[in-house]
């Protein structure tokens, strides 16, 4: 009987370590080193440079496309953006730990929020069928104009901006919900 139990935890134990080791090998695979650059720099580049970037093949081509961009920016420019995608990579993940998520977006393009309220719900009812866990509401009291980044979103001089973003499942990752920037007026890309 005894020989029994350790049998079975020995078999769930060694099934976890699989099922742990193939997920992982999943998921490096499916973030590779020009998917982590793309997603890294969708916002920066122009459709073409974007294009041109995608038909890379080799890291080292890729590193190379990386360095020489940069070498066309300010210094100032490129220390603000890398210490903004620092940021947003650590503490606004998509559902792969990296890539596009909506409140990196935001981040990346007008820099840290001037406030920031948050309220965790048990289901706050959006519509008949949605319901959310939790709010992040992001405001901006003079956007473009509180970053050191000089963009597109430099000479916005409109009032505050708001982002609400929602946590669905209560999972840690948030949709953005609504806000008060126009994509139809602003190209979705930082630079000019």
């Amino acid at each position: 009987m005894r020989l029994l139990i350790y049998v079975n935890i020995f078999s769930i134990s060694l099934i976890t370590i699989i099922s742990q080791g193939c997920s992982s090998r999943l998921l490096e695979q499916s973030s590779s080193h020009k998917a982590l650059v793309q997603n890294d720099m969708y916002l920066i580049l122009t459709d073409e440079q974007y294009k041109e970037l995608g038909s890379l093949t080799t890291d080292n081509e890729i590193n190379n496309y990386v360095d020489n961009f940069w070498k066309e920016k300010d210094i100032e420019l490129k220390n603000e953006y890398t210490n903004r995608l620092k940021y947003a990579n650590l503490h606004f993940p998509d559902l792969y730990g990296w890539g596009r998520s909506d409140r990196k977006r935001i981040y990346l393009t007008y820099g840290p929020p001037t406030s920031i309220d948050r309220t965790n719900f048990a289901d706050l009812p959006l519509d008949v069928i949605t319901k959310a866990r939790s709010i992040e509401i992001w405001y901006y009291s003079c956007p473009g104009k509180n970053n050191s980044l000089n963009t597109l979103f430099t000479d916005v001089s409109k009032g505050e901006m708001k982002f609400v973003f929602a946590d669905m499942t209560g999972s840690g990752f948030y949709k953005i919900i609504d806000s008060s920037e126009n994509p139809g007026d602003i190209d979705s890309r930082i630079f000019q």
